[in-house]
């Protein structure tokens, strides 16, 4: 327009153009803005723009300024107009003016091209609905086609397996006249004759194995072509309305030809189990191998057709339920209820004929892929025993509630024995839940643990002194407690071993001990062990036996200067016996209560296992920790008797007075330091005490007796080198005051202590060596140490002066220890 607007009229032959304003390119340089801004379009960005040039100049000088720029692009359009534009304008204006007839005639053939496509458009869409048509007529003729294949497989096969069963009416049973006196009148109405009478087979009269080899493999043919049938008839699609109908009426008919198929297998089924009630216990393999065969096939067919839990039902109405209601009664078990003997022989037939002929029975399922039988069995067992027999979960009296349980679990555990997989015995321990609920077992072990603590209190009290006699002898009762006191008078020699061992192994019996119990009966088994424990720390407190250090001092106890250790013996047998009582415990335990405690948990896996022999082997540390205590006041009691005789050996000051030549012999008392142990070690072999204990014991003792024999000569010596500086000193001060001459006599009184030391520590080496096998060069506390001038630490380094006198070492030890403890 603007274009236009410059221009003339179109009738002008020279059109006239304006230059408006007249600008010159002078006036662009006083702009506010620089004229190639404005030539890139795309990135031209006016708000940027008017922004930028605001922080400069004012609103109105840019748009003075930008009107100016448009006149003067006004002007430079008008120019090029002139110049470039106009004349090919002209002339190309002037070359069209004569071509309009031409373009109306180029125009005119359009509508009729557009006509012409149109109806082309309209008959490709027309051939593509053709098209569509035909492929869905074809996709519906395809679908027919597959319905009335489907429909013409499903009727080749019922059409065969009609043949088939005509052919299996036509065909005789063989085992027919096994069992032609019991109607077979499905799940409900089936009954059974259980002596054995049939037509032409007599009581005592076993038939002749039957051959049903072809009936047999007809009805497992039947099966799988049911199971084909089944399948095709699952992949059955109508399509139109009519075949839907008839559909629905073909699956109608088919189903009842299935359930009349499922009841010609419950019929072999039923009389196979009905001969195998009656004939199970026959010698004639044959006849029974072909049963199980029958039964095997029975049972796949229900595989084969998922009608497992049909099967199992009819098992459970002919086989479990009546064998249940047989066996489980008095009248089988012919006795009191209450007398053991008669639970475990009401018990006795269902646990045979668990693992006999239905274990025959199971394996066959199994076999034909029906594992369930044993769940099936139990339920049966269970439910009658409940209803016949619910006292027998009464926990009053636990003697007879543990011989109830215990003839219970037996037919349990036979009955997981029967399981053929793990994942039927994790259903049958699953259905088994029950029946463990209805046992008032935390009853039960209340009581016994009340009888336990009873025990204990009456045996091993823990108020009163205590003593090694029982306080009461307690016969066995009804609860069938043990007596301690028979033990006493066989294999033990006091009580306490005696009640800790009738108790344990009263816990972990047959007629205490139940197997989902075990752990409580393990925990009060570590408390009776601890009961022992305590007691024994009691009885030696109360007694005040010693204890001694390594160096023979009495860190706890009292000193015993003679024989007499207890108030009820007047030597150490008492604790050699109660040490021998311990050590029997201790075997019994390893040997007869540890094997007996196992036997419940067999079937329980490592982690019980490991559990068990944890709690065995504190049981065995406790009576550890109590032969040790024994142990150490026994030998305590031993080395106290040597030490005390150490006290006749070792020279007190007096004798520094007495003037005596230099002894040239032991003295008599050294020769009895060891005499209580060479009275001790004689009853340790007559109590048949092993070779090492004996040897390690004496060890011990004479360990402690070198230790202590060192420390008294060494405090001697001491004395005897205060006692001769003393005497010195007083004698220098008397021959001063006299004028008598002073007493230069080499041997002093010293010497001959230390002379004496030494011959008796001869003495007691000798007898190391020679009376107790002891090698003195390389025992320790008695061997020499190889260096001087040091604390002496062994018998030998104390009296090596001694030696020195004696002649025995040519150089004079240097005994800086004696004069630094002398003079301190």
């Amino acid at each position: 327009l603007q274009f236009l607007y410059f221009i003339g009229p179109p009738h002008s032959p020279h059109p006239v153009l304006s230059t408006m304003s007249g600008l010159t390119d002078e006036k662009l340089f006083h702009l506010c803005f620089d004229p190639a801004e404005f030539r890139d379009e795309e990135d031209f960005n006016p708000a940027a723009f008017l922004v930028e040039k605001r922080k400069y100049v004012s609103i109105d000088m840019i748009i003075k300024d930008l009107v100016t720029f448009r006149e003067y692009l006004q002007d430079e359009v008008v120019h090029l107009v002139n110049t470039d534009v106009y004349d090919t304008f002209l002339s190309v204006t002037n070359k069209l003016y004569q071509r309009e007839g031409e373009l109306l005639r180029l125009q005119a053939p359009l509508p009729e091209l557009g006509a012409r496509v149109k109806a082309a458009c309209g008959k490709l869409e027309d051939s593509k609905n053709k098209v569509g048509e035909k492929l869905q007529r074809i996709h519906h003729l395809e679908k027919c086609k597959m319905y009335s294949v489907r429909k013409l497989k499903i009727t080749v096969v019922e059409h065969g397996l009609k043949g088939q069963l005509e052919e299996l009416e036509k065909t005789k049973r063989g085992m027919d006249t096994l069992c032609d006196d019991e109607p077979h009148k499905g799940l409900n109405g089936h009954a059974s004759d259980a002596n054995g009478h049939a037509n032409g087979v007599g009581s005592n009269q076993t038939p002749a194995p039957f051959q049903n080899e072809a009936r047999l493999k007809l009805m497992s043919s039947i099966a799988q072509q049911a199971r084909r049938l089944q399948v095709e008839q699952s992949l059955w699609v109508a399509v139109l309305d009519e075949q839907k109908t008839d559909r629905a009426n073909t699956n109608t008919r088919l189903n009842q030809f299935r359930m009349h198929i499922l009841e010609q297998i419950q019929s072999e089924y039923v009389a196979y189990l009905t001969a195998y009630k009656k004939y199970c216990s026959t010698t004639n393999p044959d006849l029974l191998a072909s049963i199980l065969e029958g039964i095997k096939v029975c049972l796949e067919a229900y595989h084969e057709l998922e009608e497992e839990d049909a099967a199992v039902n009819i098992f459970r109405d002919i086989i479990c339920t009546p064998s249940a209601e047989d066996s489980i009664s008095w009248a089988a078990a012919r006795g009191s209820r209450d007398s053991p003997g008669t639970m475990n022989k009401l018990f006795e037939a269902p646990i045979e004929a668990c693992r006999t002929k239905w274990k025959r029975l199971i394996d066959v399922g199994h076999e034909a892929g029906i594992t369930v039988l044993v769940v099936a069995l139990w339920q049966s067992f269970s439910d009658t025993i409940s209803k016949r027999l619910h006292f027998l979960f009464d926990s009053g009296n636990p003697y007879l509630f543990n011989h109830r349980y215990r003839a219970a679990h037996k037919l349990a555990v036979t009955f997981e024995n029967c399981c053929p997989t793990i994942d039927t015995l994790q259903k049958l321990r699953q259905e088994m839940k029950l029946w463990e609920s209805r046992w008032n077992t935390d009853v039960y072990y209340k009581m016994r643990e009340i009888t336990v603590k009873n025990h204990l209190q009456a045996w091993l009290p823990t108020e009163g002194k205590a003593t090694l006699a029982l306080a009461t002898s307690l016969n066995s009762d009804s609860s069938g407690a043990p007596d301690a006191v028979s033990l006493m008078q066989e294999d033990f020699s006091y009580g306490p071993c005696a009640a800790t061992y009738s108790l344990l192994m009263w816990c972990g019996s047959d007629m205490v001990m139940m197997y989902p119990l075990g752990h409580k009966f393990m925990r009060l088994c570590i408390e009776v062990a601890g009961s022992l424990k305590n007691w024994h720390n009691k009885f030696l407190s109360d007694n005040e036996l010693p204890v001694l250090d390594e160096t023979g001092d009495v860190v706890k106890g009292k000193f015993v200067p003679s024989y007499q250790l207890l108030a009820e013996c007047e030597d150490d047998d008492v604790l050699l016996n109660i040490h021998l009582d311990l050590s029997k415990l201790k075997t019994h335990l390893n040997t007869t209560f540890g094997p007996a405690f196992k036997e419940h948990y067999i079937s329980a896996g490592p982690t019980v296992t490991g559990v068990l022999d944890t709690c065995l082997d504190a049981i065995g540390m406790a009576t550890t920790h109590v032969a040790r205590d024994v142990t150490t006041a026994l030998t305590a009691a031993v080395t106290l008797r040597c030490i005390n005789l150490l006290g006749f050996v070792a020279i007190t000051p007096s004798n520094l007075f007495a003037k005596k030549t230099i002894p040239t012999s032991p003295s008599a008392a050294s020769a009895g330091v060891l005499q209580p142990l060479n009275m001790f070690k004689p009853k340790l072999y007559e109590k048949s005490y092993p070779q090492e204990v004996i040897d390690a014991w004496s060890t011990e003792i004479i360990t402690v007796t070198t230790t202590k024999y060192r420390s008294l000569v060494q405090d001697t010596r001491v004395k005897a080198k205060q006692q001769q500086a003393s005497l010195s000193n007083w004698r220098n001060k008397k021959e001063s005051i006299t004028g008598a001459e002073q007493n230069t006599t080499p041997v002093t009184q010293a010497n001959k202590c230390d002379v004496q030391f030494y011959l008796d520590v001869l003495n007691f080496g000798k007898m190391l060596s020679e009376g107790h096998d002891i090698d003195i060069d390389t025992f320790g506390p008695y061997q020499v140490c190889p260096h001087d001038n040091i604390t002496p630490q062994r018998l030998l380094d104390v009296v090596r002066r001694g030696a020195w006198l004696h002649g025995s070492i040519p150089d004079e030890p240097v005994e800086e220890w004696l004069t630094t403890s002398a003079s301190s």
